[in-house]
């Protein structure tokens, strides 16, 4: 795939008009990053601060990325076309999507210069970047759409079959993770820098899959009257929510913690927020090569009250809570081992 570096002079537009207002009820300090007569839109930010975002800066749909570097604020393109949907990573490192006169096409600016990723016929859209500067994207082959994967030196295509590959996201680990049509519905596929596995393979759609830095898998999927959130924590899946109502757009910290919204679903007023935070201790048990299912687990620690549970048709199965500073033992009251 053929690259092309340019270089962006960021001595065009330097915005320096900065307005600020101070909240002392809560001690934050607000600072207002853009003031003109455009739209500003898609702001993200990146633990050091930094802001970048799309704006119009001349009504006429030719959208361009902005920086912010918590000093000043350096328009990174200036072109007639459309520029967008930009993401951040820890390092300043900024990627986008943008048009080209043809089509759309990834472009990454490293603090310095600006790189053209992808430069070919077809659209490609959505790119995520992680810490390390990997970017990953969805790009069309002339016939759907395939899952790319940019290491900053070169491009490799994830995937290459006759179905549509979309969303993807990346971890700081390299870990891809995209949902794609397998000629029926939509399962949850994971890349883990070496192979591709597919986490799901049921009869409903899943999507919106979101990764950790642990490798945890997030995303929502229909069980045929709903949606409900769904975990892979890489050895077993877990089904988080089992309710009449639906259940989307999960997201996942490194601590394991699940947010979502729910409740709409047509006879419902109104959505929520949800949050799920993994359990202090959980497992799989198997006996000779079959998970051991409905049988009673008990966690025991020193002083404490003991804690229950029944293993699920998996064998997995949960303590939600633990002392910390404190041993502990688990046990699985078995069935009698078949000869």
């Amino acid at each position: 795939m053929k690259k092309t570096l340019f270089t962006l002079l960021l001595s065009m537009t330097i915005s320096l008009a900065l307005v600020s207002v101070s909240h002392s009820g809560h001690g934050y300090h607000t600072t207002q990053l853009t003031d003109n007569d455009y739209l500003d839109f898609w702001p993200q930010i990146n633990d050091n601060g930094y802001v970048v975002w799309m704006g119009d800066e001349k009504y006429n749909a030719s959208w361009e990325i902005f920086l912010y570097d918590g000093t000043s604020t350096a328009q990174l393109t200036d072109n007639a076309y459309w520029d967008g949907l930009p993401q951040i990573n820890d390092n300043g490192y900024v990627v986008w999507y943008g048009y080209d006169g043809s089509d759309y096409e990834i472009f990454l600016y490293d603090g310095t210069s600006t790189t053209q990723i992808t430069d070919n016929a077809y659209d490609d859209e959505d790119p995520q970047i992680n810490n390390n500067g990997y970017v990953v994207w969805y790009g069309y082959d002339g016939s759907d759409y395939e899952i790319f994967l940019y290491d900053g030196t070169s491009t490799t295509q994830l995937t290459d079959n006759a179905y549509e590959d979309k969303d993807p996201q990346i971890n700081n680990n390299g870990y891809v993770v995209w949902y794609g049509y397998d000629g029926s519905d939509y399962e949850i596929f994971l890349y883990d820098g070496t192979s591709t596995a597919q986490l799901t393979d049921n009869a409903y759609d899943d999507w919106g899959p979101q990764i950790n830095d642990n490798g945890y898998v997030v995303w929502q999927g229909s069980d045929g009257s709903d949606t409900e959130i769904l975990l892979s924590n890489g050895t077993t899946t877990i089904q988080i929510t089992d309710n009449a109502y639906g259940d989307n757009s999960p997201q996942i910290n490194d601590n394991g913690y699940v947010v979502w919204y729910g409740g709409y679903i047509y006879n419902i007023s109104d959505d929520e927020i949800f949050l799920s935070s993994a359990p202090d201790v959980s497992g799989v048990i198997y006996l000779k090569g079959f998970p051991v299912a409905g049988r009673k687990g008990i966690l025991k620690q020193r002083d404490e009250p003991k804690q229950t549970t029944i293993t699920d048709d998996d064998g997995y199965y949960e303590f939600p809570s633990i002392v910390s500073g404190k041993k502990f033992k688990v046990i699985i009251k078995g069935p009698k081992v078949p000869e």
